[in-house]
């Protein structure tokens, strides 16, 4: 033993006793199936700081409201905008954090990228990626984040992620001097009150914006807009690798999300469906699988199914956005279907019982 080192406990060596046992017990290994549930059971417990801060529980719990919102947004965005602009401006600068509610946050921001940074090239989608959504959700989470953190040096990211679960990732409700500041003041310090009147009305409410509506957000938001292009924008190019499959998976998807749509329900009294698709909203083509083919003629594995999210509005409640999932045939010999869910929680609804440990 060196000199100056401590010796182990008494519970320690009895645990590296019973683990040398085991170990040395080369025939029994073979044959007893529980053996390596006795060596986790001798391994010790690895000791966490005190007082224990969920912090990584409640970042999930604030990552899912904010999925939430964003979700929101996407069904108060008009459908043609949406498919041929916005798809892009939401996912380049549309985040949640500033002077209004995180949803209005949202459309303002992605309104305002698309008025001031307008697209080169033409590209319809129906469909906004996985990725893409998620990496500026992670963008608005860490940035309410680090305003806080930043406005208020003794707050720690723990601390910031609690105060914005408390206010719902409002982050006028979250800031710590929120009900110490006069209710005039807020609108200066934002510049709120230089927008005017009319943009607060237009984003009040559920409904879904009009065409007409996104224009007068847009003059509102940037007067001096870039002058618009004389010619028409050339086509985005999906000629080269992994444009062409994500095009291939977008045509393919939806396809069958239409498909599942319409059956879903039966058709108005018209003959039209009752659901019309605003827009995709996430694709997993990676379900029940891989599955190792056997033949060389094709791919070396194989998924059977694919999962996706979808918003289509009601033709029969004013065009309100209904959230669906969707389980899809990657083979067209399954059964696929389709069925609505309800939105993620509010940030403080979910985060009751975490607050409270």
């Amino acid at each position: 033993m060196l000199t100056g080192s401590r010796a182990p406990s008494r519970s320690v060596r009895l645990r590296l006793r019973e683990l040398a046992r085991l170990l040395l017990n080369q025939s029994r290994s073979r044959s007893d199936p529980w053996l390596p549930w006795h060596l986790a059971a001798s391994r010790g417990l690895r000791p966490c700081p005190v007082p224990f801060k969920h912090t990584t529980f409640l970042k999930r719990t604030l990552q899912d409201a904010i999925h939430g919102f964003y979700l929101q947004a996407l069904a108060r965005l008009p459908a043609g905008e949406l498919r041929s602009r916005f798809h892009r401006s939401l996912v380049k600068a549309g985040h949640c954090y500033g002077p209004l509610d995180p949803v209005s946050n949202i459309i303002v921001n992605t309104i305002w990228y698309d008025a001031q940074f307008p697209p080169k090239t033409k590209l319809e989608r129906d469909m906004i990626g996985n990725l893409s959504l998620h990496r500026i959700e992670n963008r608005s989470l860490y940035g309410l984040a680090s305003f806080l953190c930043t406005r208020y040096h003794q707050l720690d990211f723990h601390q910031a992620v609690r105060c914005l679960l408390r206010a719902d990732a409002n982050l006028i409700l979250a800031d710590p001097c929120y009900f110490q500041t006069e209710n005039n003041a807020i609108p200066a310090a934002f510049g709120l009150d230089s927008l005017g009147s009319a943009l607060l009305l237009l984003l009040q409410g559920p409904d879904q914006l009009s065409s007409e509506d996104v224009q007068q957000l847009a003059r509102l938001l940037c007067p001096h807009p870039p002058p618009p292009c004389k010619t028409p924008l050339p086509p985005f190019p999906l000629t080269e690798y992994p444009a062409v499959e994500l095009d291939r998976m977008h045509t393919r998807v939806l396809k069958k999300v239409n498909a599942v749509l319409d059956a879903y329900s039966p058709p108005m009294p018209n003959g039209d469906p009752m659901f019309q698709l605003h827009v995709i909203c996430a694709v997993n083509d990676e379900v029940s699988g891989p599955v190792y083919l056997e033949n060389g003629s094709g791919p070396p594995h194989t998924y059977y199914h694919t999962h996706s999210n979808f918003i289509a509005t009601s033709k029969c409640s004013d065009g309100v956005g209904v959230l669906f999932f969707a389980e899809l045939s990657n083979n067209d010999k399954d059964i696929s279907f389709c069925c609505p869910v309800s939105l993620p929680q509010p940030c403080a609804d979910q985060a009751m019982l975490l607050l409270a440990m």
